[in-house]
């Protein structure tokens, strides 16, 4: 299993899964007139769905002594997650947009954000 995944396996993979996602999105955009609001949620929706498979494969993965499909699950992972925090940035500007109050967008952005630091977390009970 060493050669599992060389550099041209990564490539192939990373290329059929953007082009099957990207199919699937626009097959999905097609169907739908919702606002972009609505379609932001479904792709963060979306984006978290892939994060949770990554984090599972990466699991077994270490589980599995395969180094290089750990390295590659943690590669992929962080980039999903890049994704996932810049959609969650873009949905207050959009939301406040699409309800013409585009004043409160920086306000809610920050807020969100906020949300989101380990140390504004509820601590455990």
């Amino acid at each position: 299993m060493e050669g599992l995944l060389n550099d041209g396996a990564k490539s192939t993979i990373k290329e059929t899964f953007a082009a099957f996602t990207g199919t699937i999105a626009g097959a999905i955009d097609t169907q739908r007139n919702d606002a972009v609001s609505k379609m932001l949620r479904d792709d963060y929706t979306a984006l978290s769905i892939i994060a949770t498979g990554y984090t599972m494969l990466h699991t077994a993965a270490i589980g599995a002594g395969n180094k290089n499909l750990a390295d590659f699950t943690k590669e992929s992972l962080t980039e999903i997650a890049g994704l996932i925090t810049q959609t969650s940035e873009i949905i207050p500007l959009i939301v406040a947009e699409e309800l013409d109050i585009e004043d409160v967008a920086e306000e809610a952005i920050s807020n969100t954000q906020e949300c989101w630091k380990p140390e504004n977390m509820m601590a455990e009970a």
